[in-house]
């Protein structure tokens, strides 16, 4: 008699089902992340019909030399370098040099700006007459930064863009490239051409090209009204398009601007157009450390990854494009998803009726329960609120404990990322902690299913408050859905059913991570409060496969995160703000008042151990109030009076107050001057400047105008009597005298802008402010 001996029977135990769920779900990860990263470099020896990083790097060398504000011989040296490069492809720049009064940041109590703006422009003639393709970017940079990322990413890119497209053939339709003057102070030269330039009335389409930084991936992050052909194109053209509909909406919350602005926005022409950015390493942004060694060429190629195809593309068009519909994009891990936002709602709508199809089937099916639906919400519910709470608690106490995270932005990115990464660990501690305590008495379905609900109210609420921006929440909802109403439907666990549970924990990892990197890019840790929350419900939605992974040991994936978390949080603790990399920020300004021969030193900061040598004695409100916006809470001391230090200048050149209430003056900076400040506290019936009308409040006037003309500012007011004028004129570096008595800036520090607080232009370090008050 044969014995017939069966083979034994393979037992997965849950250790090695919670180790290949964790390496899946870790897989996931960096598939999310790593679709984010830039594209490689491209060397020098690149097809020339080809982008080449190599090639526009060599462009970036001398445009990010060194600072060139407006005003600036540096300034004049990269505008001269810019004409020379486009005369040497054979195109024939011109430079629109013209006045322009920007009016739009009034709504947030800043005066107008105005300024005598030089725009570069350059045509590549297509073979058919019509609307072209516009392409911009910027080139002054603020008064202490190199720009090498701000903007000097832009304007190599559309060097090295007009490059290649002379060395293919002809395009349909011409290829306009518009290097802007003045978009620091407010996009002067943006609307400088906009309303003033000829080629304006030629675009058929816009692309704008900035940055926020040194390094990082390049974001479509903003489209005219209507940009579902956009995001289409985007999609089509571009070999690595990263964007998400989300930042679209947010800009509609928010001051930020960019050059494309002067064409979408209020009063502009409304024409198609897209902008770009990088925006990871904001520790360099406006900084001196913004130069060719900080500065990623991966992050270059990106830009040019958008920049030649899609020019390529439009000019082959007929333009302008037909109008579309507002669309929903996204990225999905190495996969980029868009469609028109009339699908918004209904696939919100969708969502949240398949959420009520799986709960009713779940309960039917007995495989969740009403009590423990209940019971999994308020666990969903509580874990979010408890890591919102917790995110919020512990980085209050680190912005205590730390006071240098006033000025995150400029801080150093490991530091950022350590915390970032501790807040969100501890974000995720939490309900995982919650889940272990839970699991005896309450399903992982049902837990799921109260992660769902509260995704789906994200995602309706962004449906409805951030138009185009759910679409990420909506599919990471779907995609969780629709393999539990499989495994609903199934009655005996199987390796088939096993993996579908694996695969459903996915859509949240490959949709929502993208999101987070980008908000923290945007952000820093301040970002913690909301994005912790969100780390909880999608853990609460991913519970059915946080259940395999508690299985072997309910306290091993808490504690394991938890340890982690405090980890993290006291390596950045422990991590310097400041590093060779990002040298600490300090104020100092030298302030003079012409009218009483007096001097001050002054900083917005406590001294350290070299603006102490100014600052011995200093108090706050002793600056009188004409020279900043923040005057009582800078600190200020006596400092010697240099007379040598030349004052503004008001001539009357015509005084016609008795015959037409009129009023024309010419305002002279002295040398070197970069800004000046004018105000008339009252009496003023309406104003011009450069034969330009300028908004006049209750009788007051006040405007910043930067790089003045050595001929001077002509401005013509309507006044009956006498007007009191103050002019503070704003220039770079100290009084030799002054400057000596310092020495050397010591390593480690860099001069502050006016991007970190407190926030205003006139207060950037490094400068000596001249003020003089007429009675005219």
């Amino acid at each position: 008699m044969l014995a017939v001996v069966r083979a034994p029977r393979t037992v997965v135990t849950p250790v090695t089902r919670a180790l290949a769920l964790f390496a899946l779900l870790a897989c996931a990860l960096w598939v999310a992340l790593r679709a984010q990263a830039p594209p490689p470099v491209t060397p020098l020896d690149a097809p020339l019909t080809e982008f080449s990083s190599a090639r526009a790097r060599e462009h970036l060398a001398i445009i990010a030399r060194r600072p060139h504000r407006m005003g600036s011989p540096a300034h004049d040296e990269v505008r001269r370098y810019i004409v020379e490069e486009l005369e040497r492809l054979g195109l024939a720049p011109e430079v629109q040099e013209t006045s322009v009064v920007q009016e739009r940041y009034l709504r947030f109590g800043f005066p107008a700006r105005v300024a005598t703006v030089k725009n570069v422009i350059a045509r590549k003639k297509g073979s058919e007459r019509g609307a072209g393709v516009l392409l911009m970017a910027h080139y002054d940079t603020r008064s202490m930064t190199p720009g090498a990322g701000d903007d000097g990413f832009g304007v190599a890119t559309l060097l090295e863009t007009a490059r290649a497209i002379g060395a293919g053939p002809i395009l349909r339709r011409d290829v306009i490239f518009v290097i802007t003057d003045g978009e620091e102070p407010g996009l002067l030269g943006a609307k400088a051409f906009v309303e003033g330039h000829p080629a304006a009335k030629d675009a058929g389409i816009v692309l704008n090209f900035d940055a926020r930084g040194d390094r990082g991936p390049v974001l479509m992050y903003q489209t005219s009204e209507g940009g579902a052909h956009l995001a289409a194109a985007l999609a089509r053209v571009a070999p690595r398009p990263i964007a998400n509909a989300l930042s679209q909406a947010a800009i509609r919350y928010m001051p930020n601007d960019s050059d494309l602005s002067e064409w979408i926005g209020r009063g502009g022409p409304h024409v198609d157009g897209m902008a770009f950015a990088n925006i990871e390493g904001s520790e360099q942004y406006h900084a001196p450390t913004d130069d060719l060694a900080h500065m990623d060429e991966r992050t270059l190629a990106h830009h040019g990854s958008y920049a030649l195809p899609l020019a390529r593309h439009f000019a082959g068009e007929a333009l302008p494009l037909a109008k579309d519909d507002d669309a929903v994009y996204f990225g999905a891990g190495p996969f980029f998803v868009h469609y028109g936002a009339g699908a918004e709602w209904p696939l919100a709508i969708f969502g949240d009726v398949l959420f009520l199809v799986v709960v009713a089937l779940a309960i039917q099916r007995r495989r969740a329960r009403v009590l423990g639906l209940v019971w999994g919400l308020a666990i969903a519910v509580g874990g979010a609120v408890a890591a919102a709470l917790v995110a919020n608690a512990a980085w209050s106490i680190a912005s205590h404990l730390h006071t240098e995270y006033a000025m995150l932005m400029a801080e150093s990115a490991a530091m950022k990322r350590a915390w970032m990464v501790g807040l969100l660990l501890l974000g995720a501690a939490l309900p995982l902690a919650l889940q272990a305590v839970v699991r005896d008495r309450v399903k992982p379905i049902e837990i799921g299913l109260g992660g769902a609900l509260m995704m789906a109210a994200v995602a309706t609420s962004a449906a409805k408050f951030a138009p185009g921006g759910g679409g990420v929440f909506v599919w990471t909802l779907l995609g969780t859905l629709a393999p539990w109403l499989v495994l609903l439907f199934s009655r005996a666990e199987s390796i088939a059913m096993r993996a579908l549970a694996a695969l459903a924990a996915l859509p949240a990892l490959l949709l929502v991570t993208p999101v987070i990197a980008f908000c923290f890019a945007a952000f820093g840790p301040d970002a913690a409060v909301v994005l912790a929350p969100l780390v909880a419900t999608m853990v609460a939605l991913l519970a059915p496969a946080v259940a395999t992974l508690l299985a072997p040991d309910r306290r091993v994936l808490p504690s394991l995160a938890f340890v982690l978390a405090m980890t993290s949080l006291v390596v950045a603790h422990l991590t310097p703000a400041f590093d060779a990399a990002t040298p600490r920020p300090t104020t100092l300004l030298h302030a003079i008042d012409a009218d009483l021969g007096r001097a001050w030193w002054v900083s917005p900061e406590l001294p350290d151990a070299w603006t102490s040598k100014a600052l011995s004695g200093a108090r706050r409100g002793e600056l009188p109030a004409y020279f900043a916006s923040a005057t009582q809470s800078l600190l200020a001391a006596s400092a010697p009076y240099d007379a040598s230090v030349d004052a503004p200048s008001i001539e009357v050149t015509r005084d016609l107050r008795a015959e037409s209430h009129a009023l024309e003056l010419r305002i002279a900076p002295s040398p070197g001057v970069e800004i000046i400040v004018v105000s008339i506290d009252r009496g003023v019936a309406w104003a011009r400047i450069d034969g330009r009308s300028i908004a006049v409040n209750s009788g007051s006037l006040a405007f910043a105008y930067w790089a003045p003309p050595a001929g001077g500012v002509a401005l013509a007011v309507g006044a009956d009597g006498p007007l009191h004028i103050r002019v503070v004129a704003q220039r770079p570096g100290f009084p030799a005298a002054a400057g000596a008595l310092l020495g050397a800036r010591p390593e480690g520090t860099m001069p502050k802008s006016g991007m970190l607080p407190p926030w205003d232009e006139m207060l950037e370090s490094d400068m000596t402010l001249v003020t003089r008050t007429f009675t005219l």
